[in-house]
């Protein structure tokens, strides 16, 4: 976590293909409390094939939740 409350996760170089990800932010490994799109996960959509460089990122003062993915360097 940052000073600012906001927490990252990344994952470098990971070979994605063209589908939609899913995926919610829980407190202590525990799904009493989590987070994403209401009822719904939260989701990533990847249109072509390749190795991405993902960046998960939850803001715990507003509880959003976001991912990006970008092409790595290196396929």
């Amino acid at each position: 976590m940052l000073p600012d409350g906001i927490f990252y996760l990344e994952k470098k170089n990971k070979q994605l293909s063209n589908h939609t990800l899913g995926f919610k932010v829980v407190k202590n490994h525990n799904w009493d409390e989590s987070h994403g799109n209401g009822s719904s996960n939260q989701e990533l959509k990847i249109t072509s094939k390749y190795n991405y460089d993902v960046v998960f990122k939850f803001e715990q003062a507003t509880k959003k939740v976001s991912a990006t993915a970008t092409k790595a360097e290196r396929y």
